[in-house]
């Protein structure tokens, strides 16, 4: 049996109407002013990123030294830090010699961000310098934290040189 189409019945909607198309898009548009500039901040981002730059650089410091059998010493600022080693193996101590960062091939320098601070914790004072042994031992413990939007802080234990973070 054939089946035939009657051309009184209406056709079904197939799909949205420019109307309701126009409306969902004003909602997007109205949501996106609110929302987007909390997920377009990059004051957070860049903070974590510095606090992991900082802890990073302190735990390559530490190997630094053990591997290379000799001091490396990081001077620490609000602003940033850099690394710099022994020219020789002890007694020599820390004279400006830059590490370097295996990443770029040039002086291991981290400079924080805008907005962006390290500051002492624990009795540490900045501008303050970290000093490791050829053991891997620093010359004392120290506290750092790193402040923009949040505070992250680690510690460098004074026996281990072991850098934590709560």
């Amino acid at each position: 049996m054939k089946r035939r189409f009657s051309a009184s019945r209406p056709a079904l909607p197939g799909g949205f109407t420019l109307v309701e198309l126009i409306v969902i898009l004003v909602i997007l548009g109205i949501v996106s002013v609110a929302v987007l500039p909390r997920f377009v901040g990059r004051l957070a981002f860049d903070t974590r990123g510095a606090f992991d730059g900082v802890a990073a650089a302190l735990r390559f410091a530490r190997q630094q030294a053990v591997a290379q059998r000799r001091q490396v010493c990081v001077a620490v600022t609000a602003g940033g830090l850099a690394i710099t080693r022994a020219q020789a193996v002890p007694p020599a101590v820390c004279n400006g010699t830059a590490l370097i960062n295996p990443a770029d091939g040039a002086a291991y320098v981290l400079n924080m961000p805008n907005g962006v601070a390290i500051v002492g914790s624990g009795g540490t004072a900045l501008p303050a310098t970290i000093v490791f042994d050829a053991l891997g031992q620093p010359n004392a413990t120290a506290g750092l934290c790193v402040n923009g939007d949040g505070s992250f802080c680690l510690t460098v234990n004074a026996v281990s040189g072991y850098v934590s973070v709560p």
